[in-house]
């Protein structure tokens, strides 16, 4: 190793011994408008969730399930209903 490795070495092991962090890293939260590949800086970054067109919002997800499952209960009883009237039941 080279001088100026073997310093900082010696310094990241000085503070593992006194509880520190192993580490010079930026930690980034939060989601990102850019795919960033690894070993870039991070740029772009937000506190929402971008917009992507093309893709259903919470609410119009909700009221297509809503919808589709009111229609499948009609057809269940309605069979229900033929059966027990063509059944005798």
């Amino acid at each position: 190793m080279q001088d100026g490795q073997q310093a900082q070495f010696a310094d990241r092991i000085r503070r593992i011994q006194a509880g520190g962090p192993n580490t010079f890293a930026t930690v980034y939260t939060g989601l990102q408008d850019v795919d960033t590949p690894a070993g870039n800086k991070v740029s772009g970054v937000q506190h929402k969730a971008p917009v992507i067109e093309g893709r259903l919002s919470v609410g119009e997800l909700l009221s297509l399930g809503l919808k589709s499952g009111m229609l499948k209960l009609v057809a269940l009883g309605s069979g229900l209903l033929l059966f027990l009237h063509f059944a005798g039941g």
